[in-house]
């Protein structure tokens, strides 16, 4: 059989992306999915994230006490049991909003501490550089990230004031880097009282 003319081939390759974008079936029968002009659809979030995005928001407009679980779940568009399932309790609930982003803030900070730790070898980094890597993300994420941080810093600003539990939830997500950091400082002031830098970076 006579192969068609390059023209006749592009315009059947064009005819078959054109029927991929619209889902529409194949010539070999398959079922194509469809493709959006402005890239790939994006993923959709799972229930839990969804739950996690209407606490974090809420909690940081009204505080902990301010929220039910039922506004909660109508902000996130899922059934009141799923709240149980995945998380248990209201103030487990709270616990994860908190560690979700204060992992990933963790991870920053510990890579632009390596950094500056790397930059400054065989010295010690300076006391400026480790600051820097501890606020800087935070900054960041405030000049440049959308509402979810924003939401998220206000929220840890309201849980690390409560006397209720902040010290504990704050704790157990942030103490290990900031451990680290306050060994940086030190390290970078190696002629200081360590008492007088442990309350200078806690207090």
């Amino acid at each position: 059989m006579q192969r068609g003319s390059a023209n006749e081939e592009n315009a059947g390759l064009s005819h078959i992306i054109l029927r991929a974008r619209c889902g529409q079936q194949s010539e070999s029968g398959l079922v194509l999915a469809p493709q959006f002009r402005y890239g790939m659809p994006r993923p959709k979030r799972a229930t839990k994230d969804k739950l996690m995005d209407a606490a974090e928001k809420l909690f940081a407009r009204r505080g902990f006490h301010g929220v039910s679980l039922r506004e909660i779940t109508a902000e996130a568009g899922v059934k009141l049991a799923l709240v149980n399932y995945h998380f248990g309790t209201k103030k487990n609930l709270l616990a994860q909003v908190i560690e979700r982003r204060g992992h990933v803030l963790n991870d920053e900070r510990l890579r632009r501490l390596a950094e500056a730790r790397l930059k400054a070898a065989p010295q010690a980094p300076s006391t400026e550089a480790v600051v820097g890597a501890f606020l800087n993300p935070i900054l960041d994420r405030l000049a440049h990230a959308g509402p979810g941080w924003h939401s998220y810093f206000s929220l840890l600003a309201y849980v690390n004031n409560s006397p209720e539990w902040g010290r504990t939830m704050m704790g157990t997500t942030f103490n290990g880097v900031v451990r680290e950091f306050i060994q940086a400082v030190m390290d970078s002031l190696p002629g200081s009282a360590p008492e007088d830098i442990y309350w200078a970076t806690t207090s």
